[in-house]
């Protein structure tokens, strides 16, 4: 007979009864360890995924923003391109009409003086009109020209002495300007 065991002595139902609880035991933990192992994976998988899309998040922010900021750069630089452009017509319109007032009053000195400020101004607007064509379009270019035209045909008519009085200018002076401020405010988003 073989030495006896610690089993012998322990009743085989009772053995039965150990090796069931510690088999259920074993089961149990087994399957608790694989379902941690399962959502660790899982977890790490979401962490993996959830960070791919916080870095394509950051990557189209990134590009709208840039958008954005280049959007509003660019309107900025028109809008300061067609203020320019509308400080030098008015500056040309308040030379013209000193220009003129100077020749009412007969003021030669005066109208020498204003012609030439009204020259050098028509002159320096040239930069002006330039940026806002190229960053407006041809649009307010045409119409800064046309004004520039009526300004300087107008001034050559005061000059032989064709026109004398204020009241005198050419309508179509007035229109160019007007054509000036409508298509100013058009680009500015103003009027449609």
């Amino acid at each position: 007979m073989d030495a006896p065991s610690a089993l012998n002595f322990i009743p085989n139902w009772l053995q039965t009864l150990i090796a069931a609880g510690a088999g259920a035991f074993l089961a149990s933990y087994l399957k608790r360890k694989g379902e941690n192992i399962a959502v660790r994976e899982e977890l790490e998988e979401l962490v993996k995924q959830v960070k791919a899309t916080t870095e394509a998040t950051k990557a189209i922010e990134a590009r709208i923003g840039d958008e954005f900021w280049n959007k509003q750069r660019m309107w900025e630089m028109k809008r300061d391109a067609l203020v320019e452009s509308f400080s030098d017509v008015a500056a040309i319109d308040d030379a013209f009409m000193a220009y003129i007032g100077s020749l009412q009053l007969k003021n030669e000195a005066a109208a020498f003086e204003f012609a030439q400020k009204l020259v050098d101004t028509l002159e320096g607007s040239f930069v002006t009109r330039a940026k806002a064509n190229l960053l407006c379009g041809n649009e307010i270019n045409i119409a800064l020209l046309e004004f520039m035209k009526q300004v300087t045909t107008a001034k050559r008519l005061f000059d032989n002495g064709t026109l004398t009085q204020t009241r005198h200018v050419p309508a179509s002076l007035y229109a160019a300007l007007r054509r000036v401020e409508e298509v100013i405010r058009v680009e500015l988003g103003f009027e449609s």
